[in-house]
């Protein structure tokens, strides 16, 4: 009966664990600046993403004045690492509100785009602190608890599936 459940349940298992991360979309987490900040200078836009993003050759970091004035010329979308993209920004920003636009292609090959405000002011007194968080987890709590679920499961099934001692 255990070795039957046990066969039963394991690949139930294996399929949600292995379905959690080969699935994941790639969701902002952080970014510099990060939404909504104030910040007084800006020569690098930087977006992390919860889980791998693909060198595809489509990934896009983009930004535009708010207000309906037009795209600003920014060095290309690079590659910082598996989960992170890059561009430069030119010098000569005007103060203003501005808005950074997004696209790249999650692991599993769709598309994930998005984008978020900030203000640009030399003025202000000081750099917001650090690089923001978006709000959010980029689905990594999920992954987190998914796995835990799985190693109690097995644990679990390993519990069920060893040899006992006789009693008698």
């Amino acid at each position: 009966m255990r070795a039957r459940l046990a066969a039963a349940v394991a690949p139930a298992i294996t399929a949600l664990l292995v379905g959690s991360t080969a699935g994941a979309h790639s969701t902002l987490v952080s970014s510099c600046p990060g939404e909504t900040d104030v910040v007084n200078q800006l020569d690098r836009i930087e977006l992390t993403f919860g889980s791998d993003i693909v060198d595809d050759g489509q990934a896009l970091v983009a930004l535009a004045g708010d207000e309906g004035r037009t795209d600003i010329e920014i060095g290309p979308a690079t590659f910082v690492d598996e989960r992170t993209l890059a561009a430069t920004v030119p010098p000569a920003l005007e103060p203003g509100r501005y808005i950074i636009r997004y696209m790249v292609t999650s692991i599993d090959g769709d598309l994930s785009d998005g984008g978020f405000e900030f203000t640009f002011d030399p003025d202000a007194a000081q750099d917001a602190p650090g690089c923001g968080e978006v709000d959010g987890d980029g689905g990594g709590a999920t992954g987190w608890v998914l796995l835990g679920v799985g190693v109690v499961a097995v644990t679990g099934i390993g519990l069920l599936l060893r040899p006992r001692r006789s009693t008698a």
